[in-house]
């Protein structure tokens, strides 16, 4: 049986078929599931069942991760994709609003392997092929994204190259 395990030694080994079932269940009740590939990073499964792409966003912080792809996702499976600057999603307790951006990647990163696995042998669920996962960013408190000179790293982001077809070819 095939195992699914992580670096990370707090968590425990999982069988793969009791994960895509929790998947598969999570999807057909609220149209989409979360995924942890490692502690820093929170993926969606499912958004390719609705065409869309799936979401990615590296944080620490999984729950605050899960509500913030949540909104997205929402508002993805009412008004479509907009990959524009948000500020009309979230807001700070304050009332400021916490503004995003969005960054196009490939999903062949070694982390993407179970959510590509998945859509593999549950073929149902992406009526989207897209090589693609939109990568989720937000300003630190200086005001500026992980992509910009002078992003302080204590507001931890990881930035991902953004994926570029080739045309030249």
């Amino acid at each position: 049986m095939e195992k699914w395990g992580s670096d990370t030694p707090e968590r425990e080994e999982v069988d793969i078929a009791t994960i895509n079932q929790q998947t598969i269940e999570y999807i057909e009740q609220d149209g989409l599931c979360f995924g942890h590939p490692n502690d820093e990073h929170t993926v969606t499964f499912g958004m390719c069942a609705h065409g869309l792409p799936d979401l990615l966003i590296s944080s620490r912080d999984l729950e605050t991760n899960k509500i913030i792809l949540s909104c997205i996702a929402k508002d993805w499976l009412k008004n479509g994709v907009n990959l524009q600057t948000r500020d009309d999603l979230i807001e700070y307790d304050s009332g400021k609003p916490f503004i995003l951006k969005f960054n196009v990647i490939y999903n062949g990163e070694p982390m993407f392997s179970h959510t590509m696995d998945f859509y593999r042998t549950h073929p149902q669920y992406q009526k989207l092929y897209s090589p693609e996962v939109v990568q989720v960013l937000w300003q630190n408190y200086q005001g500026l994204f992980p992509n910009e000179p002078g992003y302080d790293k204590a507001c931890y982001q990881y930035y991902f190259t953004p994926w570029v077809i080739d045309i030249s070819h």
